[in-house]
């Protein structure tokens, strides 16, 4: 490749490799993420292995810089289908539960079973229900 240099320098404040690639200092594991995923967003990279100077896009978490939360979305009411949006009619599933524990576990890190109903979409969830499913899911310090 043209103005790809060999020999990569090294940063000692934080360790990565720089490289000149069209004129430019750019981070190889930034490039290497670029040339193979061609993202369209920004984005920050994470080192998970404790390799210094690993190249290796498996090793790296990849995390959107803005999240789809905080970009304000437009939806006019031609195009919402009403037919397609679910009606819930009250009546608790093992899986509907089993999801939602999942959504609370992840948006927040509950150290109770009350912490944990206190999840909005879990209010109305039969307790019973929510206690088999942590026992299937081991996690009975949550019971």
């Amino acid at each position: 490749m043209r103005g790809l240099r060999v020999y990569p320098q090294v940063t000692y404040d934080k360790p990565y490799a720089i490289i000149k690639y069209q004129r430019k200092r750019v981070h190889v594991q930034r490039l290497i993420y670029q040339i193979l995923e061609k993202p369209d967003y920004e984005f920050s990279l994470y080192q998970q292995c404790p390799t210094l100077l690993c190249v290796n896009p498996r090793h790296w978490i990849v995390e959107r810089k803005y999240s789809f939360a905080q970009v304000p979305v437009v939806v006019t009411k031609a195009e919402i289908d009403e037919s397609q949006i679910p009606v819930f009619d009250g009546s608790w599933t093992v899986d509907d539960v089993a999801e939602i524990i999942e959504i609370a576990l992840e948006e927040t890190s509950p150290k109770s079973f009350e912490a944990l109903m206190s999840f909005p979409d879990l209010a109305d969830a039969p307790h019973e229900m929510v206690r088999s499913v942590l026992i299937g899911k081991n996690l009975e310090r949550l019971t």
